[in-house]
């Protein structure tokens, strides 16, 4: 979040936060023409979708999402706003890593994307052996604004790069033109927003 309000500050853009949870105010809000860009998530991309309308929409010509979005979701949305979800690809240690930006006819759903300038991106057991186009393996990720490491200036600690490659906990493959498709995580724990590391197989046992 602090990211997209840093960006729009300093590309001098207007911006708009969306009412959470009541979209008649948020769909007023996307109409204005002052708004080119829509960070938007599955969950309300999917309300926008479905929800019975007024008159004919507008959203911004850009919708980016960072999380996985259905099929039915993506077509159910282009079909009525003539605009494509996009996806990006993120991570706090790596920053932005991949999105869709190309022409509205190129997007593809299910993908994050292409690697943004200055990134680069390796699919395989280490950074140094990579596999070949569509094979699944861990993602690895170069990036001149990987951070420094966890913690507070000066007490950093380091963070577990091999060589300047960042290794991600995610799997994907990268097609024959370089779109990235994550493919899930090489395991099954996620960290929650206090910091809790949870084992979703433990869980669900």
């Amino acid at each position: 979040g602090v990211g997209q309000v840093v960006t729009a500050m300093v590309l001098g853009g207007a911006l708009g936060i969306l009412p959470p949870r009541d979209h008649r105010e948020a769909l007023a809000m996307l109409e204005h023409p002052a708004f080119t860009l829509w960070r938007a998530t599955p969950h309300f991309a999917d309300v926008l979708g479905r929800c019975e309308l007024a008159r004919s929409p507008r959203v911004p010509p850009l919708c980016v999402l960072s999380s996985p979005i259905a099929g039915r979701v993506f077509d159910t949305f282009l079909a009525r706003f003539g605009v494509p979800l996009r996806q990006g690809y993120s991570s706090t240690e790596t920053g932005v890593v991949s999105v869709d930006g190309g022409p509205a006819s190129t997007v593809v759903a299910g993908t994050v994307g292409f690697p943004v300038d200055g990134v680069e991106l390796c699919i395989g057991d280490t950074p140094h052996d990579a596999g070949p186009p569509g094979a699944v393996g861990r993602v690895w990720v170069k990036s001149p604004w990987i951070m420094g490491g966890y913690g507070a200036p000066p007490d950093l600690h380091a963070v577990p790069v091999v060589g300047a490659w960042w290794p991600t906990r995610d799997c994907g493959t990268v097609d024959v033109d370089g779109r990235l498709r994550l493919a899930g995580r090489i395991d099954d724990s996620v960290r929650t927003r206090d910091g809790r590391l949870v084992d979703l197989a433990k869980v669900a046992d």
